[in-house]
């Protein structure tokens, strides 16, 4: 998992200007919060709950645009839900 980030670090430095370069670090792939919480649950034994509000403040997501960090670093090598898998599998405390 470090290689993936460290390499996008290089593609980044690369992109280095000034003024500075701004980009979403998100994946390829859109997935809500409902998504990835239910999948790492499955994969934690620890099922997630996602209670959506309206209270003042709260905040229902957004979708990251991917186009530019893909234009700078390629496209993901690793898949989200690869990703989480591998998360759940160096954090014991997870589970």
């Amino acid at each position: 998992m470090r290689y993936q980030f460290i390499a996008a670090l290089a593609f980044a430095a690369a992109a280095a200007s000034v003024p500075a370069t701004i980009v979403n670090w998100g994946g390829d792939e859109t997935v809500t919060i409902q998504q990835w919480s239910a999948y790492l649950g499955e994969l934690t034994g620890r099922p997630a709950e996602v209670v959506v509000t309206d209270l003042p403040g709260s905040h229902r997501g957004m979708v990251s645009d991917p186009r530019k960090r893909a234009a700078l670093t390629g496209p993901c090598r690793v898949g989200w839900q690869e990703g989480l898998r591998r998360v759940a599998q160096v954090r014991p405390d997870l589970r």
